[in-house]
């Protein structure tokens, strides 16, 4: 072992306070300094800066020295090596009461273990990560990651609607448990790409109790909301942001095109020879696929199994259509001309699957066109999303809701 009892001087003899400045901790004056080839290999002997201290029960000034307090805390390690701090506080006592009390210390929370900069280091560092590798990394128990990372992100997201303006809202659910029915519903800031909450479920009285909560100035800001075709979210929103436009995904809309069109491939493949029927099979890949994206060679297979099978020709037709509407139309009143022009194509074209789809174009014909105005998508839930289907994968899955919430919230923040 290695024991300098006098580092500061020897470190820096013309500037006893240096060792102190380089520890950065305002309320601290390092003593000594010590070494040791076996963990902890690097301790700072340090006590608090004397000052007069209030008593916490009556606020008379204490100045007895009843002991002095020592303590092991873990800090910030300097340059790559853990490093502890061998606190001394002092234990006063109250004259007035004769209450003994001890020393505050700004850097330390009461009865703690570690510095409060290191616990903020901690919760950093668990962004992208899992609390456990965090743990076995910094050498340090779990239990205490986990305390202070839920700790810290309750703190930040105490729950309820954002304290501040938003915008664009996007309404999406993701399953936590695939295949159980169990969805949450997330609620992300499209302007920031921020989740700004995430829901123990995506029924209507959950979503309307949610946003109830938020201030009504703060709702009136909002400008349009975007969701898929599920109508709660719809009604929802139309019950607290009124004034706000309620904006059909784009997504949603091709991807039914998309299942009409491979509905009527299905139909088609029925009472044909085997080897029609392998053909249609085999199309399914290059019809589905967007036609700018398929070479030459697929472009004129497409084209001739549109003069074979018929249907599918025209289904594939439709398809496309929708799609160059999609890319060309420049505002909503052109978009609506070209959109009123497919659905009577669709009606015309004798495909139950698209005669059912014109019906859906209909019902949603507002939802639907008011992309064009600002041409805002989900694609940011969609992100976050994925980013929470990593966290929970991560994690091996979470049985409190509450850590699932706040790790969300924490991850999803748009940085």
């Amino acid at each position: 072992m290695e024991s300098i009892p006098q580092a500061v001087v020897r470190i820096n003899p013309s500037d006893p306070t240096a060792f102190t400045q380089v520890l950065a901790l305002p309320d601290m004056d390092v003593t000594a300094l010590e070494r040791t080839a076996d963990p902890p290999p690097l301790t700072l002997y340090c006590r608090v800066r004397p000052q007069p201290v209030a008593c916490p029960r009556c606020g008379a000034c204490a100045t007895a020295v009843h002991q002095y307090h020592r303590r092991l805390i873990r800090d910030h390690a300097w340059a790559g090596t853990p490093t502890y701090l061998r606190l001394t506080r002092r234990r006063l006592r109250c004259g007035a009461g004769a209450r003994v009390f001890l020393e505050p210390c700004a850097a330390v929370a009461p009865w703690a273990t570690i510095t409060r900069r290191y616990a903020a280091y901690l919760v950093d560092c668990c962004r992208d990560t899992s609390l456990a590798a965090v743990a076995r990394r910094e050498a340090v128990g779990y239990k205490l990651v986990e305390g202070l990372y839920y700790a810290a992100a309750t703190a930040r997201y105490p729950g309820g609607p954002p304290a501040v303006p938003v915008t664009a809202l996007g309404v999406d659910e993701i399953a936590a448990r695939k295949g159980r029915g169990d969805f949450k519903l997330v609620v992300v800031n499209l302007v920031t790409g921020a989740v700004i909450e995430q829901l123990a479920a995506r029924d209507k009285a959950t979503v309307r109790a949610y946003f109830a909560t938020g201030p009504p100035e703060l709702r009136a800001q909002v400008q349009e909301v975007t969701a898929d075709f599920w109508a709660a979210y719809h009604e929802v929103a139309a019950e607290f942001f009124p004034q706000a436009r309620r904006t059909g995904d784009r997504f949603h809309v091709p991807k039914q095109v998309n299942e009409a069109l491979n509905q009527t491939r299905i139909a088609e493949r029925r009472g044909r020879p085997a080897a029609e029927r392998a053909e249609l099979g085999e199309l399914r890949g290059a019809v589905l696929r967007n036609g700018a994206d398929l070479n030459a060679d697929d472009q004129a297979w497409v084209r001739d199994a549109g003069q074979v099978y018929p249907a599918l020709g025209v289904a594939y037709d439709l398809k496309e259509r929708l799609r160059r509407m999609y890319e060309a139309a420049a505002s909503r009143q052109g978009a609506a001309v070209r959109l009123g022009w497919w659905v009577k194509k669709a009606r015309a074209s004798g495909l139950k699957a698209f005669e059912k789809l014109a019906n859906f174009m209909e019902r949603w014909w507002d939802t639907i066109l008011n992309y064009f105005v600002e041409r805002r998508t989900n694609g940011r839930v969609e992100g976050c999303n994925n980013k929470i289907k990593l966290i929970k994968r991560r994690a091996y899955g979470f049985t409190n809701d509450s850590h699932f919430r706040l790790r969300v919230l924490m991850e999803c923040d748009g940085t």
